[in-house]
């Protein structure tokens, strides 16, 4: 029986600017799902038993305005954590042939 080492198909290259961009993009879009996990854990230690109860309409409707709430905190400024992945990642990918 013969071993034979993988085949190894390099992968096309990519326009530096494009990565750029999606790197940015998938950067962003990780700091709007952590910012819906914090909206998300602080809109549970709010007591639920008051006056009125919610609905099963009221919770899908807070849980889409959080996930819209974290999307647009993530495309300004931000918390930070976002730009601060992205540098690190590029700082990262530099020293290997880039992105």
């Amino acid at each position: 029986m013969e071993i034979t080492a993988p085949t190894i198909i390099p992968t096309p290259s990519i326009n530096k600017q494009t990565d750029d961009k999606e790197l940015r993009k998938a950067c962003a879009d990780f700091e709007a799902h952590m910012t819906n996990q914090l909206l998300t854990a602080m809109r549970k230690t709010i007591p639920t038993d008051g006056l009125f109860s919610k609905s099963n309409g009221e919770e899908m409707f807070q849980s889409m305005l959080d996930q819209e709430l974290a999307t647009q905190m993530a495309q300004g400024r931000g918390t930070g954590f976002g730009e601060a992945l992205y540098k690190q990642l590029l700082q990262q990918n530099n020293g290997k042939g880039g992105l």
